[in-house]
């Protein structure tokens, strides 16, 4: 189980950038979509000792206990992202 950061931490902010368009035109794609971004995030911020602090519509709030596990989950994630199967 991942211990909640305290003290000194970072914080990483998501967003889908263009999603509400995005859902307009193809609400079904875009469920689906979304499925995939957030186990991507979700399997890449547990790499990395990360925490979840919350998420709100396709935005995920996260802390890290140290900022190089913050940075090493955010080219993960961009990487994993960009090899996805869309």
């Amino acid at each position: 189980k991942v211990r909640v950061p305290s003290g000194e931490v970072s914080l990483v902010i998501t967003d889908i950038q263009g999603s509400t368009a995005m859902w307009e035109e193809d609400p079904t794609a875009m469920k689906d979509a979304l499925c995939l971004h957030d186990s991507i995030v979700r399997k890449c911020y547990s790499q990395q000792n990360g925490y979840e602090i919350t998420t709100e519509g396709d935005s995920f709030q996260l802390a890290f206990h140290h900022p190089l596990d913050a940075l090493s989950f955010c080219l993960q994630c961009q990487i994993n992202l960009f090899k996805a199967d869309w």
